[in-house]
């Protein structure tokens, strides 16, 4: 999507986690399920104060389909579409089951941001590079679906 984390790039991404914004020492995923529960009480809140004060226009979701009932704004769109099907790895194979890439607009702070859905496996993004250049140019395209 022509974004990134450095000065220079045309727009600026932002990583956060919807459980909590606030980084872990270990990762999220070698916390104790404790530790996860007690960060996801006040996190969840947090991010979306976050969502509400940045109001983005893109919001990529790596996550869990389970992990979508966190998302407490108000949803524009009826239900979540697909934005876009990845059906052949890398080499050209059929690719089973396939990846599905979905979208939702939803209401932050006075605003529609397009929320995109990256379903989590072993790796957010399990596709390869070119792949991801050409989800990046879908992604950026559904925007104009945004008001």
């Amino acid at each position: 999507m022509d974004t990134g984390y450095r000065p220079g790039r045309p727009s600026a991404a932002l990583h956060t986690d919807i459980c909590s914004p606030v980084a872990t020492d270990p990762t999220w995923s070698n916390l104790d399920h404790g530790d996860r529960l007690l960060l996801q009480a006040d996190g969840v809140p947090l991010w979306h104060g976050l969502m509400e004060a940045l109001q983005p226009h893109i919001v990529v979701l790596a996550i869990a389909r389970r992990c979508l009932s966190d998302i407490a704004f108000e949803p524009v769109d009826d239900a979540w579409h697909d934005l876009h099907v990845v059906d052949t790895k890398v080499g050209g194979d059929p690719r089973e089951p396939p990846y599905r890439v979905q979208a939702r607009r939803y209401a932050v702070g006075g605003s529609e941001a397009l929320f995109v859905l990256c379903p989590a496996m072993r790796s957010p993004l399990p596709i390869g590079t070119a792949q991801k250049h050409e989800l990046g140019a879908i992604i950026l395209d559904g925007l104009a679906n945004v008001r």
